[in-house]
């Protein structure tokens, strides 16, 4: 099992194998990657809602359900990991940028409500 981000992201990119031949093209193959894998993990919760009728609860969803969708996840990781690399950051910088953007909003009460800059 892996102990950090940051091991999982040097052994992530020694996995990448994709176009770089062009300015920027690593970063729009990570970020497609991502927002297909994203669809997939969303394409596959639809198939359970749609499967399984109203008992939508986590401990209701089957072993193999949950490891279908986790496999998904873990390609929505991949890409993520891969875009981050692309972009000269860490997974370990952009969860740490992510938790102190919503601990100041919970702190600043505006955890409701949309846009970037709340």
């Amino acid at each position: 099992m892996l102990d950090s981000f940051a091991a999982y992201q040097m052994r992530a990119r020694g996995t990448a194998k994709y176009p770089r031949n062009l300015p920027g093209i690593g970063m729009l193959y990570c970020a497609l990657g991502l927002a297909e894998e994203s669809g997939e993990v969303a394409g596959k919760l639809k198939k359970w809602i749609r499967d399984d009728g109203t008992d939508f609860e986590n401990e209701h969803m089957s072993n193999e359900r949950r490891e279908l969708i986790f496999k998904e996840m873990g390609d929505a990781l991949w890409y993520l990991t891969n875009l981050a690399i692309e972009m000269d950051s860490s997974l370990a910088q952009i969860a740490q940028w992510n938790l102190d953007k919503v601990e100041d909003r919970r702190a600043r009460g505006v955890t409701h409500g949309s846009g970037d800059n709340r």
